[in-house]
């Protein structure tokens, strides 16, 4: 039962963080909504006066994208190595499963085979069945 309410708690715990981590991406895809936003109003003044800001707004907007991109793809690849770990564990459960099932279907033909090798004549094995 402690091994069950352990796995319970692990699974749960980990179920938190990835809320937690959508949770903080969702904030960061916002974030740069809002730069871009931002951006794309001050792109619109043609006097110069806010190069300087535009200039490193659009770096800041560059770099973000970058950044969420390419957390983007390692959580894709962290996914797919855990799924692979997942798909590799029910494998594994199968064969053992599998082997135990040829285990026992080869140890009930054994002393099948040994109780009707101790028949000897018909009246022995009518005994034996009743």
């Amino acid at each position: 039962m402690s091994e069950a309410d352990s796995e319970y708690l692990d699974a749960l715990e980990d179920a938190i963080n990835k809320q937690r981590e959508l949770r903080d991406k969702e904030n960061e895809w916002n974030e740069l909504a809002t730069k871009e936003k931002k951006l794309s109003l001050l792109q619109r003044d043609t006097s110069g006066a806010n190069a300087k800001e535009v200039a490193q707004l659009e770096q800041e907007v560059q770099d973000d994208r970058e950044k969420l991109l390419d957390e983007s793809i390692d959580n894709v690849v962290d996914n797919l190595k855990e799924l692979y770990e997942k798909q590799k564990e029910a494998r594994d459960l199968e064969i053992e499963y599998m082997e135990d099932v040829t285990e026992n279907a080869q140890y009930f033909n054994d002393w099948a085979r040994s109780i009707m090798a101790s028949w000897t004549s018909t009246e022995i094995m009518q005994d034996w069945f009743l």
